[in-house]
């Protein structure tokens, strides 16, 4: 990730928020564990930065794969470079 570009264009009420879920150094993801209320203002935000993915994170049905979480039951996002 560029981070000239981050800074740049991401708004500064979004840095602050994604600033309190980063993820550690050595993980692959970029934030974790971000409250999917936030999902659409990150997604717009990233998207002059570059290519992430989101992962949905939360509680999995009884026949869900175990990597497996559906958007409509979703708690949480995790943010991966693409």
């Amino acid at each position: 990730m560029d981070k000239f570009i981050y800074f740049a264009t991401v708004p500064k009420a979004t840095q602050e928020l994604l600033a309190q879920y980063r993820s550690p150094e050595g993980e692959a993801s970029i934030w974790k564990w971000i409250p999917i209320r936030h999902l659409e203002e990150v997604r717009e935000a990233l998207k002059s930065v570059g290519q992430f993915r989101a992962v949905y994170r939360g509680p999995r049905g009884r026949y869900y794969d175990q990597a497996m979480t559906w958007k409509q039951d979703a708690v949480a996002f995790t943010v991966y470079p693409l």
